[in-house]
């Protein structure tokens, strides 16, 4: 089963059409609402069966979702409002409204990813360009070609890559244009093969002279007379942003007797990637003549998160620590004795609303020794070195967005 979640960790995803010309022109808008739809797992294709309209009517930006007979529609209010939190608000919307009514779909063939290391500004010119001309785009590491962008003297120049580590290669073969629309339109060109000058008949020399063409070169725009910005933050890092769960586990562990397991957890990373983890827990036992052990756990480690699709993730972890295990009577002293522990942890979590997390653990274990208490040659309790962890926990989520 963990073979077959791992085969889909980047193969599926919302697949959807977004159609921005209703927005007056407004491209800030639009930029953001593709931009956070691209952070939220989402892959832009024309060809979805799943349609985004945004348009702007009197005080409001609409958002409608069309899929198949239905439809779906939020209204952003503009009046007196400021422009960056409609913006925020139109997107967080869009967002939310695919995640409650769009499921997860295989990644369209063709569909590019577009280089990280791009400032925002540049980041989302080319993706209102991709889209616009019909390219399917995706965060998702595995699309087949990355959208490579630059911007000199001569003008904007994008192209087609197998890897981001070649685009700087790709693009210096590439003339520059006024206008990134005529670069994409370029890069889709040299890509299928069809450039003009391969499309233009090859026909014999003519005595007839060529007709004179009119030059209408247009000179790059002199940087001095472009627009000020302000300074804008750079792209956010392919994982996604950084965030933190904080959980309450409860289940059992064998060992190979039953017993039950309640603790805390607390992980921290991006969204996908690199995670690290501390985790707590405590197995209150009873054995013969009224004997009662406490182990409480205390570990830590590192791994590695997946997304499956856009509401859940899977998580392998690696873990170290001590087990402390507490022993004795009542109305005696209780007595600790010390062990290594380490486990494999695999957690599959849900985030069916903001903030909340709802997840699975299964956690092989070993504990470094066995632990035998007898009293007059009788054994009164006793466990194995190897245990299998069990549970569910709930939890929040702690940044992120």
């Amino acid at each position: 089963m963990l073979a077959c979640l791992l085969g889909l960790l980047f193969v599926a995803a919302p697949v959807v059409e977004v159609d921005v010309s209703g927005l007056d022109g407004s491209d800030e808008v639009a930029g953001r609402v593709l931009e956070r739809a691209l952070e939220a797992g989402f892959t832009l294709s024309p060809d979805a069966p799943h349609r985004l309209e945004l348009r702007t009517t009197e005080g409001a930006v609409e958002v409608v979702l069309r899929i198949a007979d239905e439809r779906w529609t939020q209204r952003v209010a503009t009046d007196d409002r400021d422009p960056e939190l409609v913006r925020l608000a139109v997107a967080q919307y869009v967002v939310a409204m695919v995640q409650a009514h769009v499921d997860d779909a295989p990644i369209p063939d063709g569909a590019v990813r577009i280089a990280d290391d791009l400032e925002t500004a540049e980041h989302e010119e080319l993706l209102l360009a991709l889209v616009a001309q019909g390219v399917p785009v995706t965060n998702d590491a595995s699309a087949e070609r990355v959208a490579c962008f630059g911007r000199d003297a001569s003008g904007a120049r994008v192209a087609f890559a197998e890897d981001q580590s070649i685009c700087a290669a790709a693009l210096a073969d590439v003339d520059g244009t006024n206008e990134i629309d005529d670069s994409v339109t370029a890069a889709l060109k040299r890509e299928q093969g069809t450039t003009m000058e391969e499309s233009w008949p090859d026909d014999p020399v003519s005595d007839t002279p060529a007709p004179e063409v009119e030059d209408k070169t247009v000179s790059p725009p002199d940087p001095s007379l472009e627009r000020a910005e302000q300074p804008r933050p750079m792209p956010e890092h392919r994982w996604g942003p950084p965030e933190g769960l904080l959980l309450v586990e409860g289940g059992i562990a064998a060992r190979p007797k039953i017993a039950g397991r309640f603790g805390l957890a607390a992980l921290a990373g991006r969204r996908i990637g690199p995670i690290g983890t501390v985790e707590v827990a405590g197995l209150p036992t009873r054995g013969e003549l009224d004997f009662r052990v406490f182990d409480t756990s205390l570990a830590g480690g590192f791994g590695w998160r997946w997304a499956i699709g856009a509401r859940a993730r899977i998580a392998l972890l690696g873990l170290a620590g001590v087990r402390l295990h507490s022993f004795g009577f009542p109305g005696q002293p209780m007595s600790t004795a010390a062990d290594v522990s380490v486990a494999t942890p695999v957690r599959i979590e849900w985030r069916p609303v903001p903030r909340l997390s709802l997840g699975a653990r299964i956690a092989p274990a070993f504990d470094g020794r066995s632990r035998r208490h007898v009293t007059a040659d009788e054994d009164i309790w006793q466990r194995g070195p190897w245990r299998l962890d069990v549970g569910l926990s709930i939890g929040v989520i702690l940044g992120g967005r």
